[in-house]
């Protein structure tokens, strides 16, 4: 997902962070997301390109290579397949990044941001999952957004947790969460600690 530079990012290095200039990310974006793309040497060292733009399509398979071969490994030495999980994340619905993360080795897991209210409604998990025979999935990054009450953190949970083949979920961004109380009070009470 984060396959790009800030263009002439070196010469910042330097500088005050206030000088840095403001940068915003075009996340329907792909390759580049608006910005500078990264990836040429990954993609001429794999044969799939010699020159030209960078496409999504090159970058994604190199990306599922790069899983496959990590996932390849941890199998080799002896981790089940129901005790590994990949991480993707997508920014732009049903961008091919999302599908890197099936291999016959692990199972798939995803970034929810967009999506953490209904896990079920991420278009590019669900077409993943479509395509995976891997016993479970799971929200290894999994973030509810903004300042929600209570009655938002709680189904939201809820509803991660009992999707369909959904190992577990875990919580991103502690520091956004621990002085949430509608969050805390949401969390315990998932973990049968309290609440409702």
């Amino acid at each position: 997902m984060n396959s790009f530079y800030i263009p002439k990012g070196n010469d910042l290095l330097e500088l005050p962070e206030q000088d840095d200039p403001p940068i915003t990310l075009k996340a329907e974006l792909v390759p580049d997301r608006g910005v500078k793309a990264i990836g040429y040497a990954a993609v001429t060292t794999a044969g799939l390109a010699s020159g030209g733009t960078l496409r999504e399509s090159d970058l994604a398979e190199i990306v599922r290579r790069h899983l496959d071969d990590l996932c390849a490994l941890a199998s080799a030495l002896g981790i089940p397949r129901e005790r590994l999980f990949t991480h993707v994340g997508g920014w732009k619905e049903e961008e091919l990044l999302y599908e890197t993360a099936l291999n016959r080795y692990s199972c798939p897991g995803w970034s929810f941001y967009r999506h953490a209210g209904d896990v079920s409604k991420d278009p590019g998990v669900q077409k993943a999952l479509g395509k995976t025979d891997a016993p479970y999935w799971a929200a290894v990054e999994w973030m509810l957004e903004g300042k929600p009450g209570d009655e938002a953190w709680l189904p939201a949970l809820r509803r991660a947790l009992s999707a369909p083949r959904c190992r577990y979920v875990c919580l991103y961004n502690w520091s956004g969460i621990r002085d949430n109380p509608a969050a805390l009070a949401a969390i315990r009470s998932v973990l049968g600690a309290g609440g409702n």
